[in-house]
């Protein structure tokens, strides 16, 4: 119960300057682990919190063993969207300057056992040890504030403009806007190709990506990934820590295939949005890129977002995408687990009328009947019914041509009640506590949508 009120103080203490003691010394596995949460919860804060001002970071370095050493440079580079306008392509260059800590494998291993309580370094297979270490080393790196980074864009070789963006801010983060007009790329009106350039940066060997341009009309796919793409059943704690930290992901039965198939049609935009911190980005891009359609990314950031962006940053990328390409259709994938997808997917119908083909969301109760979290699809009655589905499998979606405006499978029934669903038990409400609050790096997205919920933010 200590750790529990410890982590909810400082998840308070993001809102509200709240005194936070700092331990001096830490001497038991408890303690690597409530540091390790605690540095993590600074990366995330959008704001300095009392921790980082006291120098939660060199505690850390001090703890680990880390000699204050010069490190490569690194810079993860975010797929991005370009939309066209009347000056020509506008391209978003996004991503992360950062700096991996100097862990040597053992003392990697020793940091990401702690990370899991339970889940024992001795009892890893290769894939088990190799997510592990990733994930650790992704978690803990040192953002890199006041950096510009360097681009090439290229086509085949050939270079087709050379830029620097603003410098990284305090998370080292940056996002800025790139005007291009070159003869490589065809004009954006109408419903054409989705044309590509590479994005390359000398600063990073592992900073290059695909940059996508979108022309006006067509269909974009938006998913989450999250228990529709891939299974991690984010409402069972140590289950979702072990299935994002601890193994390799898997991609949720039949869902490449359905995919890959509106793949087939090159006019089609995919675009993923994930409420997971852009830290761990890389294990979410390589997944999506060796099993689905690529496709330019969304993560949780934090860049000069007012507090309702922060509560509800799915929305606000959401809104955002809406408004770039106001003349497209698109189809939006979520799951019954992921509340803030079910109310603002239901949402952009109303905001954004005529631009919704289908909204197709899993029915996690009806793979899962333990499934302990209550669900609203209260949304979805001003919308529409032939623009949506709940489905069970993918076995459901098989079959109806969704890029040509399908949406429903006749031969599943729908039987949508309007309200909340699967109430809160007493056991189902202990169950979702003991998990909360007994492996507290689970669900670090969902806290802020579901403080944001409360506090009636965003919608």
């Amino acid at each position: 119960m200590v750790l529990a009120t410890q982590r909810l103080t400082l998840f308070i203490s993001i809102l509200l300057p709240l005194s936070c003691a700092v331990p001096t010394s830490f001497t038991s596995e408890s303690d690597t682990h409530q540091l390790i949460s605690d540095y993590i919860d600074d990366s995330l804060s959008p704001h300095p919190t009392q921790w980082s001002k006291r120098g939660l970071k060199q505690r850390i370095k001090s703890f680990l063993g880390f000699e204050d050493v010069e490190r490569p440079l690194e810079i993860m580079t975010i797929p991005g969207y370009a939309n066209w306008t009347s000056k020509g392509w506008n391209l978003r260059v996004h991503g992360r300057v950062y700096r991996n800590l100097p862990f040597t494998e053992d003392r990697l291993d020793d940091v990401a056992s702690a990370m899991i309580p339970g889940f024992s370094r001795h009892n890893w297979t290769v894939d088990m040890r190799d997510s592990a270490r990733n994930s650790t080393l992704a978690l803990l790196s040192d953002p890199e504030k006041d950096i510009p980074v360097p681009y090439r864009l290229s086509k085949n070789g050939q270079t087709i403009k050379e830029f620097t963006t603003p410098p990284s801010d305090r998370r080292g983060g940056f996002d800025t806007y790139l005007q291009l007009n070159d003869p490589v790329l065809k004009p954006g009106e109408g419903n054409g190709v989705i044309q590509t350039l590479d994005e390359h940066t000398s600063l990073s060997i592992i900073g290059n990506a695909t940059a996508y341009f979108v022309p006006i009309t067509g269909v974009t796919v938006i998913a989450d990934i999250d228990d529709i793409l891939r299974l991690t059943q984010i409402w069972y704690a140590r289950k979702a820590l072990v299935n994002s930290f601890g193994s390799r992901f898997v991609p949720l039965e039949g869902m490449p295939e359905i995919m890959n198939s509106w793949a087939e049609d090159p006019t089609v935009h995919f675009h993923y949005i994930t409420t997971t911190p852009f830290m761990v980005g890389r294990s979410y891009m390589s997944f999506i890129f060796n099993h689905f359609p690529h496709g330019s990314f969304d993560f949780r950031v934090w860049k000069n977002l007012t507090i309702e962006q922060i509560f509800a940053i799915r929305r606000y990328h959401l809104i955002r995408i809406f408004q770039t390409f106001p003349k497209r259709k698109f189809i939006l994938l979520g799951d019954t687990s992921n509340q803030d997808a079910m109310k603002a997917y239901p949402e952009m119908a109303t905001l954004f009328p005529g631009q919704i083909s289908c909204i197709l969301m899993r029915n996690i109760t009806a793979s899962d009947p333990n499934f302990p979290i209550p669900y609203d699809t209260t949304g979805f009655k001003p919308v529409l019914p032939s623009t949506y589905q709940f489905f069970r499998t993918s076995d459901d979606l098989r079959g109806i041509d969704f890029i040509n405006g399908g949406c429903r499978n006749n031969t599943i029934t729908q039987n949508i009640t309007f309200g909340k669903h699967n109430g809160w038990s007493r056991k189902s409400m202990g169950l979702f506590l003991n998990e909360l609050l007994g492996y507290p790096l689970v669900g670090i997205g969902a806290f802020f949508d579901s403080v944001g919920r409360k506090l009636g933010i965003g919608g």
